[in-house]
């Protein structure tokens, strides 16, 4: 599993169906994997959204959700640079989106 809050939601929605189409699952031959998987599928689902929304990435864009970060990438020296006024500061949840950019 990777994080990425897309990918986790779609992964949690199939665990989720599963989940819920147990009595279904169950009385289609050939179907007996996907029924003894499906706690698995929704466990990976869950887990997968929640590490997207550490890496702050959504189909491998990032994503400032609890708001502007620390740092600024200079594109001339491609070097990061912390904003004016913001010394140790600290990011809402997970990391800052610019580490998309590091090297």
């Amino acid at each position: 599993m990777f994080g990425d809050i897309a990918h986790g939601a779609i992964v949690l929605l199939v665990g989720i169906i599963l989940c819920a189409s147990e009595d279904f699952i169950k009385g289609v031959e050939g179907m007996e994997m996907f029924h003894q998987t499906r706690y698995l599928v929704l466990m990976m689902g869950i887990f997968a959204t929640y590490m997207g929304f550490i890496y702050n990435d959504f189909m491998s864009f990032p994503i400032e959700l609890f708001g502007r970060g620390c740092y600024e990438l200079d594109r001339d020296t491609g070097k990061f640079e912390t904003i004016s006024g913001q010394e140790n500061c600290v990011y809402g949840f997970g990391f800052d989106p610019v580490w998309m950019a590091s090297s």
